[in-house]
Parts: structure tokens; sequence; C-alpha cells
């Protein structure tokens, strides 16, 4: 299959970067789960997660895979995240995942299908049963619901 021309090039509708609120840096101190890291580190490295999925969502699916671009393990990446963001590594990654969804189901009319393979999934009904699972809705339902709702 060819790819969406607007999913892949510089016709692609502007969307908003996705962010993170990270919290404010915690003072210099011993954290209960042991990290050895000033925390000024830890939410460096936090950030750097962020940004990696925000640039690699589309292709990197698994938390192991950040980590190991991160040089950090799995289970430390989700500490992390876990201090910093109150939210596990993977939280973070379908947070992402389902935003796009989201902005491709609101600002364009494109099918589920074709928004899925953009996303990365190579079957749309796994792509719709992986939606409605943070969603609540199916994609189709999403849509409706954003085009009938008023501005």
């Amino acid at each position: 299959m060819h790819p969406i021309p607007a999913l892949c090039g510089r016709t692609r509708p502007r969307m908003e970067p996705f962010a993170l609120s990270l919290p404010a840096v915690a003072p210099v101190g011993k954290d209960s789960d042991g990290l050895a890291l000033p925390p000024d580190e830890r939410y460096r490295q936090v950030q750097a997660f962020a940004q990696l999925v925000d640039q690699q969502f589309r292709t990197l699916k698994t938390v192991s895979a950040y980590a190991e671009q991160l040089a950090l393990s799995p289970n430390h990446l989700n500490a992390l995240c876990r201090r910093r963001l109150h939210r596990t590594a993977s939280d973070v990654l379908h947070a992402r995942i389902v935003a796009e969804a989201q902005q491709l189901l609101t600002h364009t009319e494109y099918s589920v299908a074709a928004i899925a393979q953009a996303l990365g999934f190579d079957d749309a009904s796994y792509f719709s049963r992986y939606f409605k699972k943070y969603v609540r809705q199916t994609p189709v339902a999403y849509r409706a619901s954003k085009v009938s709702a008023p501005e």
C-alpha cells in the first residue's frame, strides 16, 4: 500500500506537538526508590523519553526500545516515569499514540484504516480495539461525536 501523502510529507496538516506536563524539578535529596542520580538528571531523562516518544511513536511501540536508546533498563525508565509523571512509561506511549489518532480523526477525513496504517498498526481492526480501550469509543464514533459537537 502507498502511504498517505498528507500524513507523510509536507502537506500534512499542522498539529500541536504532544506535550507532557512535567512537574518542577524536585529539591536535591534521597528518593525512597533509591535511585542514585540527582533529581535534575532524572528530570532530564524523562524529558528525553518524552521527546523520543514524540518523534518515534509511529515506529517504536515498546518501552524497551525507548529505554535502549536512552541507555536505561525498561524497569528504570518506568520507575523514572512513575516518580516524575505519576504514570508508567507505557501509559506515556499509549497517550501519545491516542492523541495523534484523535487529532487525525478530528482534523482529517482519512479512513480509519489509513490512520491505523499511518500510526504503525498493521491491522485496522486492532487499531480500533486499541483506540476504544483508551477512549471508550470506536474511532468512527469518536469522529462522529467531534463532527457533530459545536465548537
